[in-house]
């Protein structure tokens, strides 16, 4: 996973030693630095998941999932560190019998952050249910409180996306039983919308009052939602062939990969 800053790109990863923070010049892709070991917990059977915001004057915050407990397949919590706001070394933020993973972080409107996860009970094999969850860490300590955002399903590949400061809002996208949902508090409280696809994976992105979904469906290629303010949905295929990748909308730009290359499409407004 990775995030922007002004001179690099920090870049979340795992190794055989544990989990790893560093930063690669925008220019060449080497490390401005020896990569920081958040973590010494080596990956098991199940691969960890995180995600990373960069903040100012070459801040960061970053959420990962660890095997936690005895066993190859033992259950996955959520974990952070931070030096945004103020300095935070490895703390668990997650802690429940079932399975914590999935990660995506937003800045919180107002100040802090959010979170949004998948919780299943998946151990080694296919989850029978999974829920949803969104986070917020009002504050710079780090304090998080949950609540389910989704109804009981099999709820994954969630992604998160804000519009900071005063009187902004979040939005979210995810999948249930591989449909696309959008929910966002616009209104004053999140309200699920569906779209009729089946899909692999989701991104969500808010910028010039436009909201974007986009995702990778088999049969349809790679696919974009868009909707103008608080009007109604707009649906197109971007490319004709599914993402190999998770898709990803930037700004007008929604990005993809084939076998062999990535590709870039812009809207023209």
């Amino acid at each position: 996973m990775a995030s922007d800053q002004l001179s690099g790109a920090f870049v979340l990863f795992s190794a055989s030693t544990g989990i790893f923070l560093g930063e690669r010049s925008l220019g060449n892709g080497t490390y401005l630095s020896p990569p920081r070991q958040l973590s010494a917990t080596a990956p098991g059977a199940v691969a960890p998941q995180g995600t990373i915001l960069a903040g100012g004057s070459n801040t960061w915050w970053a959420v990962w999932s660890e095997q936690v407990g005895p066993g190859e397949f033992a259950q996955t919590e959520l974990f952070q560190a931070k030096t945004y706001s103020t300095n935070l070394a490895r703390t668990q933020v997650t802690s429940n019998p079932d399975n914590d993973h999935q990660p995506q972080l937003a800045f919180r409107p107002g100040g802090g952050g959010e979170l949004v996860f998948v919780r299943d009970n998946a151990f080694g094999n296919e989850a029978t249910h999974s829920y949803l969850r969104l986070a917020t860490a009002s504050g710079v300590t780090g304090a998080w409180a949950g609540s389910q955002f989704a109804t009981v399903g099999i709820n994954t590949d969630p992604s998160i996306e804000t519009t900071i400061g005063p009187g902004g809002h979040t939005y979210v996208a995810w999948l249930r039983n591989g449909q696309p949902f959008e929910s966002d508090n616009r209104s004053g409280s999140f309200l699920a919308r569906a779209f009729v696809a089946q899909a692999r994976s989701t991104d969500i992105g808010v910028s010039g009052g436009r909201t974007r979904v986009v995702w990778s469906q088999e049969g349809d290629g790679t696919v974009l939602a868009e909707r103008l303010g608080s009007g109604g949905w707009t649906k197109g295929t971007v490319y004709p062939a599914a993402s190999r990748l998770r898709p990803l909308v930037l700004g007008t730009t929604v990005l993809m990969a084939s076998s062999s290359r990535i590709y870039a499409r812009t809207e023209q407004l």
